[in-house]
Parts: structure tokens; sequence; C-alpha cells
């Protein structure tokens, strides 16, 4: 796992960079956005049911994710009052997913319960929208032989690897939850 993550990390700092240095200035900022959003949201499910070291370190995260939103949420506004519909699509389907992130982090609610089950059905049909959109964008960069096309298939395949590990850290911690409460029921 630990190998897959470096990977994702070196492949994305180098997608990064180039968005930085030759995509418009819109998808440069929402670059910058979106992996202060996967950073925080690494550390915070490095950590899933422990407490804040201090409440320096809980603001500190805050800011961090106050300002990443905000870029993602201005990025996103950008693409809109711009017309690119499907850019517009990628990045209000990736804001719906990391608010049902923030909800499995901060609420998770009942394992296997109704809510839980609604948030991954949800979750499900906004990863579906993305993967999609790589679908979508590969398509057209290979039919009509558009780079800007096939990079942004690349960019959102890329994202979508990211925060699977994310997603398997928050799967990992409810299982655990899950078993642990099992074996207290079973004791009592």
């Amino acid at each position: 796992m630990q190998f897959l993550k470096t990977g994702f990390f070196v492949l994305l700092s180098l997608d990064v960079g180039l968005y930085v240095r030759y995509g418009t200035a819109n998808e440069a900022l929402e670059q910058v956005a979106w992996l202060i959003l996967l950073a925080s949201f690494l550390y915070e499910s490095s950590s899933l049911g422990e407490a804040y070291i201090s409440r320096s370190e809980q603001f500190g995260l805050y800011t961090v994710q106050t300002i990443g939103y905000g870029l993602a949420v201005y990025t996103c506004w950008g693409y809109w009052t711009a017309g690119d519909t499907s850019s517009f699509v990628n990045s209000a389907a990736w804001l719906m997913i990391c608010a049902l992130l923030v909800y499995d982090v901060y609420a998770p609610g009942e394992y296997g319960g109704l809510e839980w089950r609604a948030r991954n059905v949800a979750k499900a049909v906004l990863y579906a929208v993305v993967v999609g959109l790589v679908g979508l964008w590969g398509w057209q960069g290979v039919a009509t032989d558009d780079a800007d096309s096939l990079i942004s298939a690349y960019d959102a395949a890329l994202w979508i690897g990211c925060f699977t590990i994310v997603e398997l850290r928050v799967f990992d911690f409810e299982m655990k939850e899950e078993t642990e409460l099992g074996q207290h029921s079973i004791e009592s």
C-alpha cells in the first residue's frame, strides 16, 4: 500500500506541476485546492477515532480545509461561468464526494445502517460520474486527437486513485469498528 501511495504522489506532483505551468489559471488553482484537500483527508484518515493532539492542531487543520474548499468552490464556479460543463460537473461531483467523506470522518453513523448505506450509494453514484468523465475525456482525446482531453482523462483518473486511498482508510476504520463492536456484544 505504501508503494502505491508513493507512486500516486509522485505522479500527482508531476500532474499538479504541469497544470501550474501549462494550464489555465483556474485549472492551476483547482489543482492546488484539491492537493490541499487530499492532504487534509489523508492526515485526518490516518488517525480516525483519535482525538486531536491539541486545539492548535484542530484549528490549523480546519483553516487548511477552509482554504482548500474555498479554492475548490471558486474554481468550480469558474468552470460554470466559462461554460466548461464537463469540468464543472467533475468539480461539483468531487465537492459532493468530499462532503460525504467529511461526514464519514466526523459523523460516521452506524456501520451497515440505513444512513451508512445511503451515504455509500450516493458516493458510488458520484464516483460513477467522475469515472464516466474519465471515459468521456479519454474517448474525446482519442477520437479527435485532442491532447487536452487526454490530459484531463489522465488527471481525473489520477485523482480518483488518490482519493481511493482515503476511502480505503475509512473503510478499514469502519471494519475495525464493526469488529470491535461485534466482539464487545459477544463478550456482554
